[in-house]
């Protein structure tokens, strides 16, 4: 059989398994089930302070050597004890811990398309908030029913040159800008993520045409996420992205248009809080994972300017 859930259409074979090393009849199995705070992952504009029962599987559908989660990313389902979890157990978990929200992430959830597709309905329907942590790699024709019921998603959005991604990550990136275009006009909150590298995708250039693209072609008040990158899997050889890099790329973006731009993985920092862009105001203090939301309705308590994302 073929399974046509990504571009890589991978004929799957006796052992049922495909490039992502997952996508055979054992949906529905987690490899981390762990109650994060919603800006871990990261989501700034939605219900900020809150926290989410994350869950992972395993397999991922692209390849990037610098995966942060490469232990689960990087194995086969025959190779990884999992935990069955079915619906009734998620809601279980979300009433026990005083919940509101269920956040797929960790590994690639496309690659457990039906059992996200089925249950996000059902959480939905419990009254729960799903959010998912993607990196936008999914056949077109998959999106709609995917993200139906979807609230949130981040998008890894890993670089902007088409080389990077067919010859390093294994995947095309027209395909994720499709994936960014539509939820950019669906109902779903939309952030972006991109993990800055040094010598890879931390050009002035490269960043120039990310958030120009951004902006043009989806809007300005969808809020980037610029992160630092570390030692890992098979980038161990690499330094760490600087603090300035990820300022400057800030600025960049800034002077592009993009509203909302933040910095990640380089410790605490007062442009990690969000403002007012009419006034000015402080509108969300982050320090660290201590949150304060001075929002009131959704709006600047100063000037009543609307702070795009979802707020309770």
């Amino acid at each position: 059989m073929k399974c046509d859930i990504c571009p890589h259409n991978c004929d799957l074979h006796h052992n049922g398994l495909g490039f992502c090393g997952y996508r055979i009849n054992n949906l529905g199995k987690f490899s981390a089930v762990n109650i994060d705070p919603i800006e871990k992952k990261p989501l700034y504009h939605v219900y900020p302070g809150s926290k989410t029962l994350s869950l992972g599987s395993i397999g991922c559908n692209l390849n990037c050597p610098w995966c942060q989660n490469w232990q689960i990313s990087r194995v086969k389902i025959n190779e990884f004890e999992l935990k069955e979890l079915k619906v009734e157990d998620l809601i279980n978990i979300l009433d026990k811990n005083s919940l509101d929200s269920v956040t797929f992430t960790y590994n690639e959830p496309t690659l457990s398309y039906e059992y996200i597709t089925e249950n996000s309905k059902v959480l939905k329907d419990s009254g729960f908030k799903v959010n998912i942590v993607t990196s936008g790699y999914i056949s077109s024709k998959y999106l709609e029913p995917f993200y139906e019921n979807i609230d949130a998603v981040n998008v890894d959005l890993k670089s902007f040159n088409h080389k990077t991604y067919s010859k390093i990550i294994g995947g095309d990136l027209d395909t994720v800008l499709e994936t960014l275009k539509y939820l950019s006009k669906s109902h779903c909150w939309l952030e972006i993520t991109t993990l800055l590298i040094p010598d890879l995708n931390d050009s002035t250039k490269e960043i120039d045409k990310l958030s120009n693209w951004i902006k043009n072609d989806l809007g300005s008040n969808i809020p980037l996420h610029f992160s630092a990158f570390h030692p890992c899997y098979k980038y161990n050889h690499k330094n760490s992205t600087p603090k300035e890099t990820i300022f400057a790329a800030i600025d960049i973006a800034k002077k592009n248009g993009i509203e909302y731009i933040y910095p990640g993985n380089i410790g605490i920092s007062d442009k990690t809080s969000t403002f007012c862009i009419n006034c000015g105001n402080k509108l969300i203090h982050r320090d660290g994972y201590n949150i304060k939301n001075y929002l009131k309705n959704s709006n600047c308590p100063k000037c009543d300017n609307k702070l795009p994302g979802l707020f309770i």
